[in-house]
């Protein structure tokens, strides 16, 4: 059985997927037959109209251990449940086709996987990549282990924030995304989707393990990748962040402090909208769009337990949106 399947959708990449695919490779030195063997690549062409498919191709015929697979284009939630049936390792990783790996990421897994006995999920770090520049995520440096005697931990540190909510920095063990499903009516949902695909990993697992480590690139340059602002989106992530708060007070018993934390959260990307809004929009509708959100009870929520924090910033951001100061929106 192989120990690593990287899973890669490629949709429209054709300026990206060989140096994404290479990152991997270059770490899987083929004179070394044991880990050439233990590390496959699969990718799913989603139906591209660029020369991605026959780039795709090629890397499979000058390397033995990638796959190519060409569907139509469903987009990147079904294109990943697909690549997932047909991985074949024991740990599945996604790679997105315009990022790369570190070139330490096999190795450094490796020595963490031996220590702690084999966690079903491993959170790392990684590095924003624009150009030549590359910026570490703000995120702890500290490195934690958490099984069922400690499993609040993780749960705070998933459901309060989103600097852990991407499926691609992480090592899954393939029974755990196996038998984990989003709820039915969440399935359509866009912008949140990798952190409902990761309560139900963790509601399966029974050992993850962070570690600090940058060990992924993410490209923040491709411009095809810039999301248009859509006054409506923040419907999606109010959704999200409803759904997370549920799961919040199931695994952690209410406790104040991750409840704190989560209004934190919300109102920050909140704020965000609100900017995004009057940037975007004629002033009137960008009231409105706000005034609508903030009816919403999971806004109501989040402004009941901000008001708690001991941050002064949220504070100020908390008054302003209670009090509708939208003169004073740039904060």
């Amino acid at each position: 059985m192989k120990k690593y399947s990287v899973l890669i959708p490629a949709y429209n990449v054709e300026a990206y997927i060989a140096e994404c695919v290479e990152s991997v490779m270059k770490q899987v030195k083929i004179e070394d037959e044991e880990i050439y063997d233990s590390v496959e690549i699969v990718i799913a062409n989603d139906g591209s109209n660029d020369s991605t498919g026959e780039i795709c191709d090629e890397l499979e015929k000058k390397y033995s251990n990638i796959k190519v697979f060409h569907k139509k284009n469903e987009g990147p939630l079904l294109t990943r449940e697909f690549l997932v049936k047909k991985a074949s390792a024991q740990y599945l990783i996604y790679l997105d086709a315009d990022d790369k790996w570190e070139d330490n990421l096999l190795n450094t897994l490796n020595g963490y996987i031996e220590k702690y006995n084999y966690p079903d999920i491993i959170s790392f770090g990684f590095n924003l990549w624009k150009g030549e520049n590359y910026l570490p995520y703000d995120r702890t440096d500290e490195k934690f282990y958490c099984d069922k005697l400690n499993y609040e931990r993780a749960w705070g540190v998933l459901l309060c924030g989103d600097n852990y909510n991407s499926v691609w920095s992480k090592a899954i063990k393939k029974e755990i995304l196996m038998e984990s499903y989003v709820e039915q009516g969440m399935k359509n949902i866009r912008r949140g989707e990798d952190k409902l695909k990761l309560i139900a990993c963790f509601e399966k697992a029974q050992s993850i393990l962070f570690i600090p480590d940058q060990l992924y690139d993410y490209r923040i340059d491709n411009v095809s990748m810039t999301r248009k602002f859509d006054s409506g989106y923040f419907s999606e992530i109010i959704s999200v962040d409803k759904y997370a708060l549920e799961k919040l007070k199931e695994y952690t018993s209410g406790t104040e402090e991750y409840l704190v934390k989560w209004g934190e959260n919300v109102i920050d990307k909140f704020i965000d909208y609100v900017r995004g809004a009057f940037e975007n929009l004629q002033r009137h509708k960008a009231i409105e769009c706000i005034n609508e959100y903030l009816s919403d009870e999971t806004i109501k929520n989040a402004i009941y337990y901000a008001k708690k924090s001991k941050k002064f910033k949220t504070k100020v951001k908390t008054y302003i949106i209670s009090k509708k100061l939208y003169k004073i929106w740039r904060l």
